[in-house]
């Protein structure tokens, strides 16, 4: 009989719940700034090759 009452209480507490979440939060969150500084590296990457290209193109008029 003890082992039913244990049982029928199992799951888990409001404070496990909201450090879930809040562990969840802080995971994403990180994810999300590195896929985001990623993404600024490589547009201020493609934006440096582009005015490489341009000063290259203009220095081919001239010679």
């Amino acid at each position: 009989m003890n082992d039913q009452a244990k049982n029928s209480q199992s799951g888990f507490t409001l404070v496990e719940i909201l450090l879930a979440i809040t562990i969840f939060v802080l995971i994403i969150g990180s994810i999300y700034a590195s896929l985001f500084a990623g993404v600024n590296a490589l547009s201020a990457g493609q934006e440096s090759m582009e005015i490489y290209q341009t000063a290259r193109a203009g220095m081919n008029r001239i010679l």
